[in-house]
């Protein structure tokens, strides 16, 4: 039902760029259905309906529906949306809350629902097109506040960081599974900020390297690991696409590499209060580490914890990568059955597995983090509980974890540790490395590794041994957000490992 929004936008376009080219009868027939789609937006709609996209992009569909059809009415219920949507912004970083719910009331730690692909690809865009149709000056100002927020978690490849999004169980690198596209809300608001261009541009060069036959690819590693594309991804982002060529103007650059993201400049240290989430630039080195406490509508969704949701380098793009805690379809008809036996949570993390549960450090979303600058290093300590999906301990008792990731410009260390003593042989420290198969491994020792990649090497050390490792590694793979990894596995309490790209 929500989802009408956007097929209502899809199908005015069509009628107001290419209305004169359908035949009476299809055209007629067009107008007939839209009209009872936007009678079915207008008595149903209210901000509380659904996810915030939803509320927000029928701001824009029932304005552009208005002003085709000559309905005022629809012009007005769009118009009372949009003067809406001004309380959706976060109120430290401007980020749109509510992709999730309670709508409004925070977290522990006070933080509403963020979804940045949510927001990337739906609710910007449609209040961007809003804004542009009904040249609402104030609502763009407002958008090119929240963009310059969101810019900081575009990558320098065009993928975009959402490990830590309440909806990160549909996130795929370049964006989210089965929204429209970032592209309409950076571009047509180039004008303001010509990074907003450079990060649409790169994210279209990421989607077509995803691309194969023809389909969109949720992920950089789907052909290496030989699973199949869903044709979701294709049609939507190939519909915002379409749009943007429509509705857009030109917008010129002389050279997008002069033009810097936020992301490719060496800052140290950002802090988003309204996700309680970090962001570290030193060196080559980006890492997001995410505290957020919001959940979606089910648990052991995103990562919390303290953890590394993100280690990038400009030599081998993504080290690191969150997935889920635990892979779950909660939207069935939007995800892809998770059939292959090498899957695994991608989270860097420790675990305790009994009877069939699992408790880890990411699952705590009461976790205590600290992050700083000192000596020319980042340092991030972060102290969790080992806790299972209802923040429950284990039947023995709680077990403190504390978890330390020191940035410098010549590498990461990450500092594991936990203070269970009952379960010594069931406490595993696990570490995926972000590889797809088609990357070479040379295994130096039970303690070294070196993965090649295109432009650079990672070489991986640690104080203990890694379990398991052979002359080929096998790789896992996890849907969120559709890469491989080798997997480090550590069965000692205690673990240091270092990461450096050269």
């Amino acid at each position: 039902k929500g989802i009408t929004v956007f097929t209502t936008i899809a199908l005015t376009d069509t009628l107001k760029y290419y209305g004169s080219t359908l035949e009476p009868v299809w055209k007629a027939e067009m107008e007939s259905r839209l009209k009872k789609a936007g009678e079915f937006i207008y008595n149903n709609f209210s901000m509380d309906y659904g996810n915030i996209n939803y509320p927000i992009s029928a701001a824009y569909a029932l304005t552009l529906l208005g002003k085709e059809l000559n309905i005022p009415a629809f012009i007005q219920k769009g118009k009372f949306f949009a003067e809406q949507s001004l309380k959706f912004f976060s109120a430290n970083d401007s980020f749109i809350q509510g992709e999730g719910g309670p709508y409004y009331t925070p977290s522990k730690k006070g933080c509403f629902s963020v979804d940045l692909g949510y927001n990337m690809e739906e609710s910007l865009p449609a209040l961007v097109f809003y804004g542009l149709l009904v040249k609402d000056e104030v609502l763009l100002e407002k958008v090119h506040q929240s963009l310059q927020t969101h810019l900081q978690f575009m990558l320098p490849d065009g993928g975009m960081d959402n490990g830590w999004g309440t909806r990160s169980f549909k996130w795929t690198y370049w964006g989210s599974r089965t929204s429209d596209g970032c592209h309409a809300a950076l571009a047509l608001m180039a004008h303001k900020d010509e990074r907003y261009y450079k990060a649409a541009f790169l994210n279209l060069q990421l989607l077509k390297q995803c691309t194969h036959d023809g389909l969109l690819h949720g992920g950089l590693h789907y052909v290496s690991h030989g699973v199949q594309p869903c044709i979701h991804h294709t049609f939507c982002h190939a519909k915002s696409l379409a749009a943007l060529s429509d509705y857009g103007h030109p917008f010129k650059v002389e050279k997008l590499s002069k033009i810097k993201l936020p992301v490719e400049k060496n800052y140290g240290v950002r802090f988003f209060n309204d996700i309680q989430t970090w962001l570290i630039s030193t060196g080559g080195y980006r890492a997001t580490i995410t505290g957020y406490d919001r959940e979606y509508t089910f648990k052991e969704g995103h990562p919390t914890g303290g953890a590394l949701s993100l280690l990038w380098h400009a030599k081998a793009g993504p080290v690191v990568a969150a997935s889920m805690i635990k892979y779950q379809m909660h939207e069935a008809g939007n995800m892809q059955p998770d059939t292959h036996l090498a899957t695994i949570p991608l989270t860097p993390r420790i675990q305790l597995k009994l009877d069939g549960k699992i408790y880890t450090n990411i699952a705590d979303l009461a976790a205590h983090i600290i992050v700083k600058e000192q000596n020319r290093l980042i340092i991030a300590d972060t102290i969790a509980l080992m806790v299972d999906g209802d923040q429950n301990n284990p039947p023995s008792g709680s077990i403190k974890c504390n978890v330390k990731y020191i940035f410098s410009n010549r590498g990461v260390r990450l500092l594991f540790s936990c203070d269970s003593s009952v379960h010594n042989d069931q406490v595993q420290i696990i570490v995926p490395i972000i590889s797809p198969s088609t990357e070479k491994v040379h295994i130096q020792s039970d303690k070294e590794i070196s993965i090649i990649k295109k432009k650079g090497v990672v070489h991986v050390t640690a104080n203990q041994p890694m379990t398991p490792l052979s002359s080929n590694p096998a790789r896992v793979f996890n849907f969120v957000p559709g890469l491989q990894a080798v997997p480090l596995y550590f069965k000692q309490r205690e673990v240091e490992i270092n990461i450096q790209i050269s």
